[in-house]
């Protein structure tokens, strides 16, 4: 897709952005067109920079957490986003969760190919709380996994009329954890850092 818009920021005009988007005192409104702003200025897409912005997830009931389901997802994936040359993903420290799956089941070329497309961030162990699934995750098990579910393709419905609701709202997490507050939570643990 070509570009709609054309922004070209000096460099002061990008560090005064970005500082604003870290310190998040600002409305919720103004952060986004800061966000928009510097997407822009990257030379992004206006369907790249919605995406980027808009509240989209991407669901898949399992039986199994096993490394064949992985690699099949995050082909799906990267199939989802066949226009991304890097897809960023942030994601737990759970066993199957790295490239290594991808050879296990595919052949090496495929499984290359597709290690290429992904720049794999991974939170902190035991900082789930940082971690955006895990936060969705969180929201799906209080507002769709609040009972008992014991057939397959009950729970796969009810997970996939979920999502479709929610990307239809495009629901967003709100993330509020800013520096400061983290710099204050994990206070304790600068000090041992130091020393």
């Amino acid at each position: 897709m070509r570009k709609q818009n054309s922004v070209s920021l000096k460099e002061k005009e990008r560090k005064m952005l970005q500082e604003l988007i870290s310190k998040s005192k600002e409305k919720a409104r103004a952060l986004t067109r800061c966000r928009i702003l510097l997407l822009t200025d990257k030379g992004e897409t206006d369907s790249k920079i919605i995406e980027a912005l808009a509240g989209h997830r991407t669901v898949k009931v399992t039986e199994q957490k096993t490394k064949k389901d992985y690699a099949e997802f995050m082909k799906e994936l990267a199939s989802y986003y066949a226009d991304a040359v890097k897809i960023i993903l942030v994601q737990d420290n759970l066993n199957t969760h790295n490239p290594s799956s991808f050879y296990e089941v595919f052949d090496a070329p495929e499984a290359f190919a597709l290690s290429q497309r992904f720049e794999m961030v991974y939170t902190p162990k035991k900082a789930s709380w940082l971690n955006m699934a895990e936060i969705e995750l969180s929201a799906l098990s209080k507002q769709c996994l609040d009972r008992s579910i014991s057939q397959m393709h009950i729970l796969t419905k009810e997970v996939t009329a979920w999502s479709r609701k929610r990307n239809h709202l495009q629901t967003k997490i709100t993330w509020q954890f800013t520096k400061s507050k983290a710099r204050e939570k994990l206070s304790r643990f600068y000090d041992n850092i130091r020393n």
